[in-house]
């Protein structure tokens, strides 16, 4: 072992002299005269999100209509959805394709809840009539149940995350 410190610090001190060289050019190495570059500037690629399309507003109640109210212990947040599609990509608006957020976890939305009565989102089978395409627009509702004592902040933080491509 004692052996090897000696050829460890040798191969160290040699690895530090090979280092980073840098080539200083003098005005006899300059035969073309003064060059001066310039730079073109960069456009940043803005990437089309879709926070860019969506404006989303909440509402919590435990009553949704007289047939449709909140298990014991929790309470409905009604998603409003606005999506206004700019982009290049179609949305399914199939509350399956749609997460909440909120304080941190994630929810998945009460299906039964955002078919009752009263909710705002299209009543269909059809596949075709859940996609929004570029340049459409859509206003839907989805409904997601929570349990209260998992959120006590009186302004919590949410988002509605798109499960989608």
């Amino acid at each position: 072992m004692t052996k090897l410190i000696p050829i460890i610090l040798l191969i160290l001190f040699a690895m530090s002299c090979i280092g980073c060289t840098e080539k200083v050019h003098t005005d006899a190495d300059n035969s073309k005269g003064n060059q001066t570059l310039t730079s073109t500037p960069v456009q940043p690629i803005i990437e089309h999100t879709l926070d860019d399309d969506v404006s989303v507003t909440v509402l919590k109640t435990t009553f949704l209509n007289k047939l449709k109210t909140a298990d014991p212990g929790c309470f409905f947040v009604i998603a409003t959805i606005e999506m206004n599609n700019t982009g290049n990509t179609t949305y399914n608006i199939n509350p399956n394709m749609w997460a909440l957020e909120w304080d941190g976890m994630m929810y998945s939305p009460d299906i039964p809840a955002t078919y009752a009565d009263g909710i705002n989102h299209p009543q269909t089978i059809a596949d075709n009539e859940l996609l929004v395409g570029p340049g459409g627009h859509q206003i839907f509702q989805i409904v997601y149940q929570l349990q209260s004592a998992l959120s006590t902040e009186p302004n919590p933080e949410y988002s509605i995350v798109y499960l989608g491509e």
